[in-house]
C-alpha cells in the first residue's frame, strides 16, 4: 500500500487485517511512502519497490484528489492533473518491466463516479 499519509495507510491496513482475518496480510502486505504530486517521491517509491520486490502482480491506480483548489504540484503541474494523471503516468512507466515480469499483470486505474452526476 502506497500513502502520502501513512497513519491513514496504517489505519485502512489494520482495518483490511480485522475484516479479512484469513489472508494473513500482516505478513503479504507492506506500506510504503508515496507523494504522487512530487516526480521525485514516485521516483523513489519506484526505487524502493524495486529493492523489496521482484515483480509486479498487480497496479492500482486510484485517483487521489477531486475539486481540489487551483494549486500546483511540487513539479509545477495542476494539482488534479498532476496528482491523478502525471503521478499515475510516471508510477506505471517505472513499474512496467516489474508488471511484465509476473504471469498475468494488471493495471488498474479507479476514478471516482462524478460522471455519473446528472
Amino acid at each position: 500500500m502506497a500513502n502520502r499519509n501513512l497513519q491513514r495507510a496504517e489505519d485502512a491496513l489494520n482495518s483490511l487485517i480485522k475484516s479479512y482475518p484469513l489472508l494473513d496480510l500482516e505478513k503479504k502486505a507492506h506500506i510504503m511512502p508515496l507523494d504522487l504530486t512530487s516526480f521525485d517521491s514516485v521516483k523513489e517509491f519506484a526505487k524502493l519497490f524495486r529493492e523489496k520486490f521482484d515483480r509486479c502482480d498487480v497496479l492500482i491506480n486510484n485517483a487521489g484528489v477531486m475539486m481540489c483548489p487551483y494549486e500546483l504540484t511540487k513539479d509545477g503541474h495542476e494539482m488534479q492533473f498532476g496528482t491523478n494523471h502525471l503521478g499515475h503516468f510516471l508510477l506505471t512507466n517505472l513499474l512496467f518491466d516489474l508488471l511484465l515480469k509476473s504471469t498475468d499483470p494488471r493495471v488498474i486505474n479507479v476514478s471516482s463516479s462524478a460522471h455519473q452526476f446528472k
